[in-house]
């Protein structure tokens, strides 16, 4: 099962590790959810000099999204920009802005533009989190389940996923899930992993969908169904998720067949 580590609209991928955390189950498997963080589109001004223009006059939610704009190289940008998204942001968040904040954070954490500096990092998604901004805490709670200029918490990581997942931040209801399937910080229940798997598959979260597919197709926590199975793997599939993929492939082949014919 994979674990997700999100405004909506485009995300845009941290680096991550990308290894496996094993549960009281031998063979339940799951990945962690990488951290992600939201990119708008270009929304306050029809052109970019108008958002230039009011970032320029010392609009703070300008300079945010202009900041965001050159950290995803999202249109009118054709590539990232880290230098510029630090000018922009940094001011942003020197101003109050919760994503702008939280997204300084990012960069300091990960070394984009300058070099890695986790206590500062940590600072301004502490900061963000303050302006009740989920991707914040998803953050920290990321930071302390792997130790990451904290020292490694489950505790604390489920407390700050759970903060995030209760705001309807699907990256954290993924990872939520999956400390509950663990028993890592919280109590072991696949029951309550599934309800927050199924949290986050609802709003597409491909990750949590390929979790829920796997307790489905393995009845833990949920009934045992091969064709809820099948629904949600093919919806993580869709969207590239190779556990997913992999998944679909082992189910057995009249699953399948009968899917197509009830069709």
């Amino acid at each position: 099962m994979k674990r997700k580590g999100i405004f909506a609209l485009l995300l845009l991928s941290l680096a991550g590790d990308g290894t496996a955390d094993s549960t009281p189950a031998a063979f339940h498997r799951a990945q962690k959810s990488q951290p992600t963080l939201p990119v708008p589109g270009l929304s306050r001004a029809a052109t970019l000099s108008r958002l230039l223009q009011a970032a320029q006059a010392g609009d703070s939610a300008a300079q945010a999204e202009l900041g965001l704009l050159y950290a995803s190289g999202s249109a009118p940008f054709a590539q990232r920009d880290w230098q510029q998204a630090l000018r922009w942001l940094e001011r942003a968040a020197q101003a109050g802005e919760p994503a702008a904040q939280t997204w300084l954070g990012y960069l300091y954490l990960n070394g984009l533009g300058m070099r890695p500096d986790t206590e500062r990092g940590l600072y301004w998604c502490r900061r963000g989190s303050d302006g009740n901004h989920a991707p914040a805490r998803f953050l920290i709670g990321y930071a302390y389940e792997h130790g990451r200029g904290l020292p490694r918490n489950t505790d604390l990581a489920a407390f700050w996923y759970r903060r995030a997942a209760e705001q309807g931040y699907a990256p954290a209801q993924n990872n939520l899930g999956t400390l509950h399937a663990a028993g890592r910080g919280v109590v072991q229940s696949y029951a309550r992993a599934a309800h927050w798997y199924l949290r986050a598959a609802s709003q597409g979260d491909a990750q949590a969908q390929a979790n829920l597919a796997a307790l489905y197709e393995r009845g833990n926590g949920v009934p045992q169904s091969l064709m809820l199975a099948l629904h949600w793997y093919r919806k993580a599939a869709a969207q590239g998720n190779d556990v997913a993929r992999d998944g679909l492939r082992k189910l057995p082949g009249p699953v399948q067949d009968d899917n197509v014919a009830s069709k």
